[in-house]
């Protein structure tokens, strides 16, 4: 009799154990994945952002030569050659 006790306090101790390890390592895991998916967004939202600076330098590019061919006024250059010289810096290009 004295065994059965001494088997049954056991596994009363030893399945708790087992399920509370189960879960911490599930919820680790979990842990783990988030904090990758976060990096990954962070690094897509740095992306989309760059992107969307270069698309408005090179819209502003556009809009200062378009106003330098239609109105021949110089000063249309000025922020043409901005947009340019910033599309450079952002694409590494030093020509």
């Amino acid at each position: 009799m004295n065994l059965s006790i001494d088997r049954t306090t056991l596994l009363t101790i030893i399945i708790p154990m087992v399920a509370l390890l189960f879960v911490g390592f599930i919820s680790y895991e979990n842990t783990i994945q988030s904090i990758q998916h976060d990096a990954i967004d962070n690094r897509i939202d740095l992306i989309i952002q760059k992107l969307e600076h270069l698309v408005s330098d090179v819209t502003d590019a556009e809009t200062g030569q378009r106003g330098y061919i239609i109105t021949d006024a110089p000063s249309y250059l000025q922020p043409y050659n901005y947009a340019i010289r910033d599309i450079r810096g952002q694409l590494g290009i030093w020509i």
